[in-house]
């Protein structure tokens, strides 16, 4: 049953799938983002989906299916470059999109994009080295961006804190628990992750 959980929680905060969930996160806030009608959220939404999620995807049941990778969980290091080098052109595709879409859409947003490109870039580097965890990268990525953007936005920021903090040990305990990482694995990723957001503020 623990099994069970923590491999949901795995699969439900797959990194792939985070672009997604930050991009409703931001909209759904009480900001300047809220004024956009709705058909354009959902088309930014739909976008930001296919080109970082569904389209990775598909390039790794492809790379499955012709044996070049053994799981979708990316679990080899050696197996890890071509599929995060071609998740890295994905990110930076969406990137493009979003700097020439129709509307002038705020830098924040944007930019948001942009680090979550670099921070695939990176984690494909490091795995020259080591294997590092992609979930934690991920979602201290997103910790750090949405800081960010709640510092900017003056929002109340303490609730978000204690909240994606609680789910970034939520979601280090389930690559643990499933042996997907070492514990510095994780910690790893969690540094690079939060820094690499950070960055935003400085692009």
């Amino acid at each position: 049953m623990k099994n069970i959980i923590v491999k949901i929680i795995s699969a439900i905060f797959h990194p792939l799938l985070m672009p997604s969930y930050a991009i409703i996160f931001f909209f759904l806030q009480d900001t300047w983002l809220a004024t956009y009608h709705f058909e354009l959220k959902k088309s930014i939404t739909i976008i930001i989906f296919l080109t970082t999620s569904i389209a990775p995807l598909i390039f790794l049941l492809i790379l499955l299916n012709i044996n070049k990778i053994s799981d979708l969980n990316l679990e080899k290091r050696r197996e890890r470059t071509l599929p995060f080098a071609t998740i890295t052109l994905c990110y930076a595709g969406t990137y493009i999109i979003l700097t020439r879409f129709s509307i002038k859409l705020p830098l924040l947003l944007v930019n948001f994009m942009l680090v979550s490109t670099i921070s695939v870039f990176v984690t494909m580097i490091i795995n020259f080295i080591t294997k590092i965890s992609v979930h934690a990268v991920a979602i201290s990525c997103f910790f750090s961006c949405g800081i960010i953007f709640f510092w900017a936005t003056k929002l109340e920021i303490i609730w978000f804190i204690v909240y994606t903090i609680i789910l970034i040990g939520l979601i280090s305990t389930a690559r643990l628990k499933l042996n997907a990482h070492k514990p510095f694995q994780i910690y790893i990723g969690l540094i690079i992750g939060f820094l690499i957001g950070l960055s935003v503020v400085f692009i």
